[in-house]
C-alpha cells in the first residue's frame, strides 16, 4: 500500500476555517455598528434636548412680554422689554433662564432691530450639543401705545 496524502477531509477543513473567519468578521461588524448607533442616538437626544430648551426659552420670554404680568420674574422681563422697545434700535438685553427640575438652562438675547420688530435669540447647550434658534416678534402698532406695547405672533427664522 502506498503512503500518500489523504485529501478526503481537506475540503471540510477549508469550510470550517472559512466559516470561522467569516464569523469573527461578522462579530466585529456587529460590535462596531452597535457602538456607532449608540453614539449617534446619544448625540441626537442631546441635540433634540438643546433644541427644545432654546425653543422653550423663546416661548417663555414671549409669554412674559405678551401677558402684561403684574408681579414676579415675568414682570421684570416685561419691564426690561418695554424699556428696550421704547429705546434706540440695535440695543439688546440678555436673560438666563433655568429649570428647577433638571438644572438645564438657556440664554435669551432680545434685540430691537427696528421700531416695530424685536429679534429673540434662544441658545441652549445640552452635553456636547448646542442649539441656537432665532425668532422675530412684530409690534402691533395699531392696537398698542408706548406705555403698553402689544406683540404679534412669533416667527421663527431658519
Amino acid at each position: 500500500m502506498k503512503k500518500g496524502c489523504n485529501k478526503k477531509g481537506a475540503a471540510l477543513m477549508w469550510v470550517v476555517f472559512a466559516s470561522s473567519i467569516l464569523a469573527v468578521l461578522a462579530a466585529g461588524l456587529i460590535t462596531l455598528s452597535s457602538y456607532y448607533y449608540n453614539n449617534v442616538k446619544s448625540d441626537t437626544l442631546d441635540m433634540t434636548q438643546s433644541y427644545y430648551n432654546a425653543k422653550s426659552a423663546i416661548e417663555t420670554v414671549y409669554s412674559f412680554i405678551s401677558a402684561k404680568p403684574s408681579d414676579g420674574a415675568a414682570s421684570e422681563v416685561y419691564k426690561k422689554v418695554k424699556d428696550l422697545s421704547n429705546g434706540a434700535n440695535g440695543k439688546s438685553i440678555e436673560l438666563s433662564l433655568s429649570s428647577d427640575k433638571d438644572g438645564e438652562y438657556a440664554t435669551v438675547k432680545i434685540t430691537k432691530t427696528s421700531d416695530v420688530v424685536l429679534t429673540i435669540t434662544g441658545s441652549s447647550e445640552s452635553s456636547p450639543q448646542a442649539c441656537t434658534l432665532v425668532a422675530r416678534v412684530q409690534r402691533n402698532v395699531l392696537t398698542d401705545s408706548k406705555d403698553t406695547p402689544t406683540w404679534g405672533n412669533i416667527v421663527y427664522i431658519d
